[in-house]
């Protein structure tokens, strides 16, 4: 299930190909899903896949995929996606780390020394913008998957706070019974 992840492209898709185990696959609520050829794309290069998107794949689409894309214009697409992952992949090689461990040691302190839920929604959007908590300048090119794991401590602390809050409710709520 990769609802709501942000993919954009037909291409961000193909580290997914090896997985033969892959039969159920869900890709609503993301970009990738308006593309043009996008169900018959996934069909295509997913053969093991059963499911797409909550449908089950019938065998009349599979075989309208694969002769799609054996057609001029089906190839030429899958050409197209092809160069775009080529040029993603060299380009991600070339890239930086980025951040430092220093950073990620400034987003953590940050995050466990958030007192208030207030206080975690203002990190989300700081990190959100690209900046770094107690860095003033700007980061360029923080990936999705990096502010994904930035997220995923928000929200654990986000998930604490909640948590915590309803216990004291529950236990305000069984004191004034009691009393």
């Amino acid at each position: 299930m990769l609802t709501g992840n942000m993919i954009q492209e037909l291409g961000d898709l193909e580290p997914l190909i090896p997985l033969k185990n892959l039969t159920n696959l869900c890709l609503l609520q993301n970009p990738v899903s308006a593309k043009p050829q996008y169900r018959q794309y996934i069909v295509y290069r997913f053969p093991q896949l059963r499911l797409l998107d909550f449908r089950k794949i019938k065998q009349a689409e599979r075989e309208a995929a694969t002769e799609y894309f054996r057609s001029k214009r089906g190839k030429e697409m899958a050409r197209e996606i092809a160069k775009k992952v080529k040029a993603q992949t060299a380009g991600a090689a070339a890239d930086k780390p980025l951040t430092t461990p220093e950073e990620r040691n400034k987003i953590r302190e940050a995050i466990s020394n958030a007192s208030s839920l207030e206080e975690v929604q203002r990190l989300s959007k700081l990190l959100q913008s690209g900046h770094i908590p107690g860095d003033e300048r700007l980061q360029n090119g923080i990936s999705f998957l990096y502010i994904a794991y930035i997220y995923i401590y928000i929200y654990i602390y986000i998930y604490i706070y909640i948590y915590i809050f309803i216990y004291i409710i529950h236990d305000l709520h069984a004191f004034m019974e009691s009393s």
